[in-house]
């Protein structure tokens, strides 16, 4: 029998003594046991106590899964993984029936202790494996276990899993919104050229419509120009084919010298 993390036994491990201590790192989330059967056909039951406070002492039998491992092994070192948390102990049994016919059995129990995290620092970091106190961006501090725990998919900053206050920041490839689900998480979007250079196809788009006002205007403004000049050039010549209709009344002939003169 032998802890991973190569945690000691306290006392170390003698097939004469049936009760154990481990001290948990406070960084550590759950611990691994290793058990070795010495016999062809012995049998090996593991059991895990649910886990309680240090300062509770009153325990009930709890059937782990799974770290639960039973039957036959073939001298192989066989492992049990058993999850504890902050402030917790957890007892773990360990049953072994040997293999010869008077089925004789043998009960170790381990104790395993996690220690809390401290007043300063109460909030415990499952990345860092650290305690501290507040929670990173993309984290929320979950009151009943003292730890940081993640917020939803691309949530930057929440209360809970469910409320979400702001998504990640968007940035060159892609941009993200509070998704309509109302779950806590926020939707990626591809991010689009037009979207990306934004800011310098708007004022674009708007310097070629001032362009093509100003252009529309100006054509305007020399066409009718064109046509009022027109316009007068015609009046004045009525006007002198006039006066000369009043000096010859042969309408022939006036026509004539008028054209003649032009």
């Amino acid at each position: 029998l032998k802890m991973g993390s190569a945690l000691p036994l306290a006392p170390p491990f003698d097939p004469q003594t049936r009760e154990y201590a481990v001290a948990v790192p406070l960084g550590d989330d759950a611990v691994s046991v290793f058990y070795q059967p010495s016999d062809v056909g012995q049998y090996i039951e593991v059991d895990s106590y649910p886990q309680q406070p240090t300062t509770r002492r009153r325990l009930q039998l709890y059937r782990a899964s799974p770290p639960v491992s039973r039957g036959e092994e073939q001298h192989k070192f066989v492992e049990g993984q058993f999850p504890i948390d902050l402030g917790m102990t957890r007892r773990i049994l360990i049953r072994i029936q040997s293999a010869g016919p008077a089925k004789s059995t043998s009960t170790y129990t381990v104790t395993l202790s996690r220690p809390q995290c401290p007043d300063k620092r109460p909030l415990f970091d499952p990345e860092k494996r650290r305690c501290f106190d507040s929670c990173n961006e993309g984290y929320f501090s979950d009151p009943d276990t003292n730890r940081c725990e993640q917020c939803n998919v691309f949530c930057r900053r929440c209360t809970s899993i469910l409320d979400c206050l702001a998504c990640y920041r968007d940035d060159d490839d892609y941009t993200y919104a509070l998704s309509p689900k109302g779950d806590g998480s926020c939707r990626r979007a591809v991010r689009h050229v037009a979207d990306e250079y934004q800011w310098v196809i708007v004022p674009l788009a708007i310097l070629l419509v001032v362009l093509v006002m100003v252009g529309l205007f100006g054509f305007l403004f020399f066409f009718m120009r064109w046509r009022k000049r027109q316009i007068w050039e015609q009046y004045y010549e009525d006007d002198d084919e006039e006066e000369l209709l009043d000096y010859y009344p042969d309408h022939r002939d006036a026509v004539a010298l008028a054209s003649g003169q032009g």
